[in-house]
């Protein structure tokens, strides 16, 4: 029941851009805390506008997002459905 509810968690993880934060004692806690918040004091929001709007014929439609410092990460998720 552990495993499936981790590769679920994963999974949701992946398909949104976020990250599993993988805890197997209560005292673990205490560290993965203070990497959240300093995640969410971090975070940032873009958007964009399709060339083709109007466009919704269900297809998925890729997103890559480039970030030109090295010290930096952009964590997106991998696309959408154009509906």
């Amino acid at each position: 029941m552990y495993g499936a509810a981790r590769t679920r968690l994963q999974l949701l993880a992946d398909r949104t851009g976020g990250h599993l934060n993988e805890v197997n004692r209560l005292d673990q806690l205490a560290k993965v805390y203070p990497q959240i918040a300093a995640e969410l004091r971090t975070l940032y929001t873009i958007a964009y506008q399709p060339t083709n709007q109007g466009v919704h014929d269900g297809k998925w439609r890729a997103i890559r997002v480039e970030v030109a410092r090295a010290d930096l990460v952009a964590r997106t998720k991998p696309g959408y459905y154009a509906r």
